[in-house]
C-alpha cells in the first residue's frame, strides 16, 4: 500500500504575512528576472533617481533577501516597479541584482514588458503594443509582439495573450571624445571616450 503525499497549499498565508514581498519571476532566455508585485516599501523621493537612493540607503536589506540565497542566486535580476517620471511612460522601474542598483538592463526590460502584456497590467492593443518603461537611465520604449492568431485566441478565450517578442530603443549613448591618447603605465594607448 503506497503512503499519500502531503498536498502543500499554496494558498496559506506567509509565516509573517506583515512581511510578505510578492514576486512575479520571469526570464528571458533563460536570464532570471524578478518584479516585485507588492509589499515592498514606498520609496521616498519625487524622482526615479531619488527612489533608487531612497531603496539603496533605507531598504538594500530587502534587495538582499530578494537577490541572495537561498530565495535568489549570483546571476539574480530584479525590477522593483515604481511611479514614471516621463510623461510618456506607463511605468517606473529600478533594476536591481546581487550586487547593487543599475540603470538599466536589457533583459529585464525584455522581461517586464513580457508579464506587463500577459499579466494584463497594461492591456495589449494589437500585435504591437508599445510601453515606455522610465528607469534611471531614461525612457526606454519597448514594444510587446503578439502573434495575429495569439490575439485572436487570446480575446475568444477572454484571456490575456502571450507575448512572443519584444524589442526595444534604449536611451542615446555617444562618445564625449573620440581617438584620445592617454599613458597608460609605461605606454601610450588610443582610443574613443
Amino acid at each position: 500500500m503506497s503512503r499519500s503525499i502531503p498536498r502543500l497549499r499554496i494558498d496559506a498565508p506567509p509565516a509573517a504575512a506583515s512581511a510578505a514581498i510578492e514576486v512575479l519571476d520571469y526570464h528571458t532566455a533563460g536570464e532570471p528576472f524578478r518584479i516585485v508585485v507588492s509589499g515592498y516599501p514606498e520609496l521616498a523621493g519625487n524622482t526615479i533617481l531619488e527612489r533608487r537612493r531612497s531603496a539603496l540607503q533605507q531598504h538594500d536589506h530587502l534587495r538582499k533577501m530578494l537577490m541572495w540565497e537561498p530565495r535568489g542566486h549570483a546571476d539574480m535580476y530584479g525590477g522593483i516597479l515604481v511611479p514614471p517620471d516621463h510623461n510618456e511612460a506607463q511605468v517606473g522601474v529600478l533594476f536591481m541584482h546581487n550586487e547593487g542598483y543599475s540603470t538599466m538592463c536589457g533583459h529585464g526590460t525584455i522581461a517586464l514588458a513580457t508579464a506587463l502584456v500577459e499579466s494584463g497590467a497594461i492591456a495589449a492593443t494589437g500585435i504591437a503594443t508599445p510601453i515606455g518603461i522610465d528607469a534611471p537611465c531614461g525612457l526606454v520604449r519597448a514594444v510587446a509582439h503578439v502573434h495575429e492568431s495569439e490575439l485572436a485566441a487570446a480575446h475568444a478565450s477572454r484571456r490575456t495573450p502571450r507575448v512572443h517578442e519584444v524589442t526595444f530603443e534604449n536611451v542615446p549613448s555617444f562618445a564625449a571624445a573620440l581617438d584620445v591618447a592617454i599613458n597608460v603605465l609605461a605606454a601610450r594607448a588610443r582610443g574613443d571616450l
